[in-house]
């Protein structure tokens, strides 16, 4: 009696079929995990934009506070207050961004997927078996990237969330100053000037 009987007819004809959809599973598994490195490439494009972005404004805001005398002992506590506010909103924009951009472990084929391609004993299943291990290996992948990226997205909802309560702090503390501008420090001096000299002149009238 041989060892290994000859495949039944049934199986003859099951096997080119599952081999067709094994390779369809194979190839619908290259659209899957491409566009999950798509969605990927986009959320660290945009994290990196929203780093950018919230640098040059936080500089440029804090140039203007300065001109505008938003530290100056002149200064209402609502406009202080409200440039504080703004620039930590704008600081946890940039940590939550880069917390997006925050490398992760991503697998390829994983370490079963390795250690079975040096395996002569995988390496001499049939065709549609080899593949159908690979393609169970790839979903497993592609299962751990939408994890990953799911981690990803909740990070850069985040650091939009704060980016608008940052412009909502920005436009209020534009609101406050144009209300109740702190004095220049050139106003503070005309204004002593002008007193000095008007003691001055009421002195001069006495005599």
């Amino acid at each position: 009696m041989p060892d290994n009987p000859a495949p039944s007819g049934a199986d003859l004809a099951v096997s080119p079929q599952r081999e067709a959809n094994v390779a369809y599973a194979n190839a619908l598994m290259d659209t899957e995990i491409g566009q999950r490195n798509a969605r990927k490439d986009s959320q660290e494009a945009t994290a990196r934009w929203i780093v950018a972005s919230t640098g040059i404004v936080m500089t440029l805001l804090l140039g203007l506070a300065k001109d505008e005398g938003v530290f100056s002992s002149s200064a209402s506590g609502v406009a202080r207050a409200a440039l504080v506010a703004t620039v930590a909103l704008g600081s946890l924009t940039a940590v939550c961004a880069i917390g997006c951009l925050w490398p992760r472990k991503y697998d390829r084929l994983g370490a079963k997927g390795l250690v079975n391609l040096n395996d002569t004993a995988f390496l001499d299943k049939p065709e549609h078996e080899v593949m159908g291990q690979v393609v169970a290996t790839r979903i497993a992948i592609a299962t751990k990237m939408d994890d990953l990226h799911e981690d990803k997205a909740t990070w850069l909802k985040w650091s939009f969330r704060f980016l608008a309560c940052a412009f909502v702090g920005l436009v209020f503390q534009g609101a406050v100053l144009a209300i109740s501008p702190p004095k220049s420090p050139s106003e503070g001096t005309v204004t002593i000037h002008s007193g000095a000299v008007a003691t001055k002149s009421g002195r001069v009238a006495k005599r």
